[in-house]
């Protein structure tokens, strides 16, 4: 086999390679997209329940534990493996004892909150991951509601 041959050979996988890593991303934005139109859908359903006991007139505040137990995902439906979980935190490297998201970044995506709050960003609610691993293994995410727009 000549030189050039190899090369060409070497340019061949090179190209394969490059559309999985295509397809994988697609499929990682399926399953993001799916799991946070699920997520906005649960908290939009929320709201009123918890608006309808408060102050319309100040910024609500709300807390919502193991949100991936309450809302329904279909893994007959996700094209990836991947656990819902990870797709809050992004990979974990036991070496380096940190988190990496950097498929999601290459994939044009951001973490499950930023994907979330890109859905509510023209309502004003804003949610944000305040788990602690700390003090426990539970998902918590803070609801920020803005208060009643006023008419004039």
């Amino acid at each position: 086999m000549s030189l050039q041959e190899l090369y060409k050979t070497a340019s061949q996988i090179r190209e394969l390679s490059d559309e999985k890593k295509k397809l994988f991303y697609q499929d990682l934005k399926h399953d993001s997209s799916m799991i946070a139109i699920l997520i906005y859908d649960y908290i939009i359903q929320l709201i009123p329940h918890v608006l309808s006991n408060r102050d319309h007139t100040v910024v609500t505040d709300f807390m919502v534990w193991n949100i991936l137990k309450k809302i329904n995902i279909d893994d007959s439906l996700k094209k990836t493996n991947i656990k819902c979980k990870t797709f809050f935190t992004g990979y974990y490297n036991s070496t380096t004892k940190t988190f990496s998201y950097d498929q999601w970044k290459a994939a044009g995506i951001g973490l499950m909150v930023e994907e979330v709050n890109k859905l509510f960003l023209s309502t004003g609610i804003f949610i944000q991951d305040v788990s602690d691993k700390n003090k426990s293994f539970a998902h918590v995410l803070l609801v920020t509601v803005p208060p009643k727009p006023t008419t004039s």
